[in-house]
């Protein structure tokens, strides 16, 4: 079998809608044996959006 190598050669631009914008979100969890307080995933993706300027409604 031939060996092929590709070479691409492109200058990286941000799109120009890529202004940074926020969104309202809630964490939704399904559960019976987790609460806010012990529902480490939750609080963890709580973290992220507020990191990310997000808001979080609930």
């Amino acid at each position: 079998m031939a060996e092929i190598s590709v070479s691409i050669s492109m200058k990286l631009q941000p799109h120009p809608d890529s202004a940074e914008m926020s969104v309202i979100c809630t964490v939704v969890t399904l559960t019976d044996t987790r609460t806010p307080e012990t529902d480490k995933s939750a609080q963890l993706i709580h973290q992220f959006l507020l990191t990310a300027n997000h808001i979080i409604d609930g």
